[in-house]
């Protein structure tokens, strides 16, 4: 009887050692079948580097683009960065203004000397971005510090390991002021009979601080008393400081309530509840605390819309949806961190001039079509030609074009460069048109959905289930991927704006009169301008710039769209207004923003990659790469890691050879078998005496047991419980 009798199919393959690959027949035909011959896109293939360009860009198009449009790239990605980088830094710079302001109006406040007063707190909340912490307490210093007879001083977790080093903190740095203002003190006065020393004393007592309160009071005239003075204590991680050191400071701070006019920062990255609940109660009766909110909760979508949902500036590039949601998915449920935002956001634009030999093409537009195709016909090459006839947006442009040209057309459309150049130039000024009202219409709409919302504040549930909780964020990869006319989002949106109030149109309209409008939503406002809606709108809607034409129109100050009051009361209101709406709200929906987005994707465009980034891909990898299969890659092929084309593997790193060794044993990996192999592999350098066979036995012992602490370290070995000579093989690549 065979041995294999009794097993089943898969029991007897998992024991076979040999297995024979069956190919289909079909399969082995087409690999059979000579290559196609196609256009690629390995980069290694597509580009040259030229080290007398002076740029960090390469040269596409198989290396043959020629240096001019190389420098442009460059000089292009630096000028729309740096303006998109300055709107940036401008709304972080003014993102905290408010907490600025309340923090300094709570420095300033009164200060409470009685000597059972609780502690003046004021708990800041600048949430969990760690960068956004950076830039709080750098803007607060500067502006405690401009403030006259404040100091401040700022401790951390870090730093004071103890209560001792916390009050030594605070003593240190209050004194270094002192030296310095005793030191002026002195200049001025020649007196140093009355100069505090402090060498007897120790240095984290806290008579030391009042002390110096007393005397920076007696030698300067602006100030009267105690209570003219502050001295701010700011704690930067206050729920991660040690419990029992927080509480014994606390203690401290209040005993010498009456002596020393401080007032007390508590930065809290969480909330009041988790920190109330880690300080016990004895502590938070010596608080008397105001909360103060520093998260930068909008700031995210204020750089949105001063960036990438800007109707204004032709040069922003638009981030496809992909990508988008990438951004937006890791910035909501992981990073929540403006500056990688930023980071990603710079990388976007970065890769997209370095690798797109069509980036430029945007500074040909104007609006008049010979004068962009003067300036296409410039920066065109051959090269170039070549290469947007293999875009995907080229293929859908013939498509498209099939039914309206004949054959002689087409065949100079596939072969004519300067025909290209034409039907490129029209298309550069479609794109541009189509982008600044997709734009247009994605603020628009947000405006409106916003008043909807706050309509249905009172009564959530009462919105539908579309439009609960979406914002401008959220529209934007509908429209930009030509899904919106389509999803739940448009219809439910066109309802909700036929049913609402006077407040919803009174928004739709200040955003429409009060923007640069493109050319078809200056259509609908000429048209609601007309003698159909304008004198029904007047009976509801209240306006500041009265007289829209003439010479009294004030056109420096925004129009401000009001409800009139009492204007939707009686019944005959409510129905002369839910006709207006229901008119108004056809009228905008389906007459303009369904013909405006009516392409439905502006992917369908031709030359739509000179605009539209989309490497979502590119981006997860840079941003969130896979640990594993990048260590894995450079321990087996360390060459590949270091860019090397070398396949001698002599100088690998002693930690590749002991991973290489590791793949080829079974999963208890005998250390004494795993030693001697690693020895007898491993590359004698020339230098080490030849004899000395000691000397050499401990360098390698020495690497070898260096090479098991960082596999371990890295999770790819453990030691066996099971035979206490092996270890344990953890990790299998590819598994």
């Amino acid at each position: 009887m065979s041995a294999s009798t009794g097993l089943n199919q898969k029991d007897q393959d998992s024991q076979r050692t040999i297995y024979f690959l069956k190919r289909d027949a079909e399969l082995l035909k087409q690999a059979r079948a000579p290559p196609v011959q196609s256009y690629t896109h390995d980069l290694e293939i597509e580009t040259k580097t030229d080290q007398d360009l002076g740029v960090p860009f390469v040269r596409l198009l198989g290396g043959n683009e020629p240096t001019e449009s190389v420098e442009m790239r460059w000089k292009t990605f630096n000028k729309v960065w740096e303006a998109q980088q300055k709107e940036v830094q401008d709304i972080l710079d003014t993102a905290n203004i408010q907490a600025l302001e309340n923090i300094r109006d709570f420095v300033l406040s009164p200060w409470d000397d009685h000597r059972d007063a609780r502690i003046s707190t004021a708990i800041v909340l600048p949430g969990s971005n760690i960068a956004n912490h950076i830039r709080l307490f750098s803007q607060m210093k500067t502006e405690l510090d401009a403030l006259p007879h404040v100091h401040l001083v700022s401790i951390n977790s870090k730093d004071c390991v103890n209560f001792k080093m916390a009050l030594n903190h605070i003593v240190k740095h209050l004194t270094e002021k002192n030296n310095k203002i005793s030191a002026a003190t002195t200049a001025t006065t020649g007196d140093k009979e009355d100069e505090i020393r402090y060498d007897k004393r120790l240095r984290y007592d806290l008579y030391i601080v009042a002390d110096w309160c007393r005397k920076l009071v007696k030698s300067d005239s602006q100030l009267e008393s105690l209570s003219d003075m502050r001295v701010v204590i700011s704690i930067d991680d206050a729920d991660s400081f040690d419990v029992s050191i927080l509480s014994s400071l606390l203690k401290m701070l209040q005993s010498y309530i009456s002596h020393i006019p401080v007032k007390l920062i508590l930065s809290v990255a969480t909330s009041v509840e988790v920190f109330e609940e880690k300080l016990p109660r004895s502590m938070i009766r010596l608080l008397d605390g105001q909360v103060i909110n520093a998260c930068l909760n909008d700031s995210l979508t204020t750089i949105l819309k001063s960036t990438i949902f800007s109707k204004f500036g032709v040069q922003n590039l638009l981030l496809g949806p992909k990508l988008f949601n990438s951004l937006i998915q890791r910035q909501r449920q992981s990073l929540e961190s403006i500056d990688v935002y930023i980071s990603s956001l710079k990388y976007a634009y970065m890769s997209h001039y370095y690798s797109n030999p069509f980036s430029c093409l945007h500074l040909c537009l104007d609006s008049d079509l010979q004068t962009t195709l003067d300036k296409l016909s410039d920066v065109l090459t051959p090269e170039h030609c070549r290469a947007l006839r293999l875009l995907g947006s080229f293929k859908f442009q013939v498509e498209k074009s099939l039914d309206q040209i004949t054959p002689e057309q087409l065949e100079t459309f596939l072969t004519d460069d300067n025909h290209l150049a034409y039907v490129a130039a029209m298309s550069l000024q479609e794109l541009a048109y189509y982008k600044s009202h997709m734009l247009y219409t994605l603020n628009f709409l947000a405006a409106f959905l916003g008043a909807i919302q706050d309509e249905h504040a009172d009564a959530p549930n009462t919105l539908p289930k579309p439009l609960r909780g979406i914002t401008i964020v959220d529209l934007y990869p509908l429209i930009v991927g030509g899904d919106f006319l389509t999803t739940d989002v448009f219809k439910e949106l066109k309802v909700a704006f036929a049913n609402s109030g006077p407040p919803v149109l009174a928004a739709a309209l200040y955003e429409l009169f009060n923007s640069t409008t493109p050319e078809k939503f200056s259509e609908l406002m000429e048209k609601l301008q007309s003698e159909e809606y304008w004198p029904i709108i007047l009976q509801f809607i209240d306006f500041g710039n009265e007289g829209m034409t003439g010479e009294d129109k004030d056109t420096s100050s925004p129009m401000t769209f009001q409800p009139i009051p009492g204007s939707f009361k009686t019944r005959e209101q409510i129905t002369a207004y839910a006709k207006l709406q229901l008119r108004v709200a056809e009228l905008i929906f389906t007459e303009y923003i369904s013909n405006v987005l009516v392409e439905n994707s502006i992917y369908k465009y031709f030359l739509n990659e000179a605009f539209v980034v989309d490497s979502s891909n590119l981006q997860e990898n840079v941003f969130v790469p896979t640990q594993r299969a990048a260590i894995e890659m450079a321990l087996s092929n360390p060459s590949h890691y270091w860019g090397g084309t070398s396949t001698n593997n002599k100088n690998d790193p002693h930690l590749c050879l002991l991973y290489t060794l590791y793949r080829e044993s079974s999963v208890f990996v005998n250390i004494y078998d795993w030693y001697s192999s690693f020895q007898s592999i491993l590359y004698r350098d020339p230098d080490v005496d030849p004899t000395d066979d000691a000397e050499w036995e401990k360098k390698t012992l020495a690497l070898f047991l260096q090479g098991v602490a960082e596999l371990k370290f890295l999770g790819i070995i453990r030691d066996s419980k099971r035979k206490f000579e092996c270890v344990e093989k953890l990790v299998w690549r590819g598994l």
